[in-house]
């Protein structure tokens, strides 16, 4: 195994311990979303204690989609290469013809893989706003106050 997939081993595994640790009382709500931002399939849903499994659902169909669309174009494309190297003309116009459907077809599993990455990421802020509300997560804010004394600045913790 080369170093470049022990580390993308070592990153996922770690991906999967902050997911799984979710809320306790007083926890930052950063992680979440961070890893609704940077990961996807509902691992900031899952660290917010929120129903994570409609995010996870959603996020491997429309990579599935896509994933396999592209694979598809290879396999046509290569197929279309090889009957045009034989010189069978129906069989390549058929060929880019499929690769041409299958590339739709991953252009669009990658558009429904953005917007759902867009709604899970705005989702997100909805359910910590919840939780905070639940008392579930500390919520940080700054303060800024002008005494007679001087100017008093800093940050507010509250759970």
């Amino acid at each position: 195994m080369g170093t470049k997939f022990k580390v993308f081993i070592c990153v996922l595994l770690l991906i999967a311990v902050v997911a799984s640790m979710g809320f306790a009382e007083g926890k930052s709500a950063i992680p979440a979303y961070l890893l609704s931002f940077f990961v996807g399939f509902g691992t900031g849903h899952r660290y917010a204690q929120a129903n994570w499994v409609p995010w996870l659902v959603a996020d491997l169909v429309t990579t599935a989609t896509f994933v396999i669309g592209m694979g598809m174009v290879a396999v046509s494309a290569a197929k279309a290469l090889s009957s045009a190297v034989t010189g069978d003309v129906s069989s390549t116009s058929s060929s880019m013809g499929a690769a041409l459907v299958w590339y739709v077809v991953a252009g669009m599993g990658g558009l429904a893989k953005g917007i759902v990455w867009i709604i899970e990421f705005v989702n997100i802020f909805k359910v910590v706003k919840q939780q905070r509300e639940a008392g579930v997560i500390a919520s940080w804010s700054p303060t800024f106050e002008v005494l007679p004394t001087g100017i008093a600045a800093g940050l507010k913790y509250s759970y």
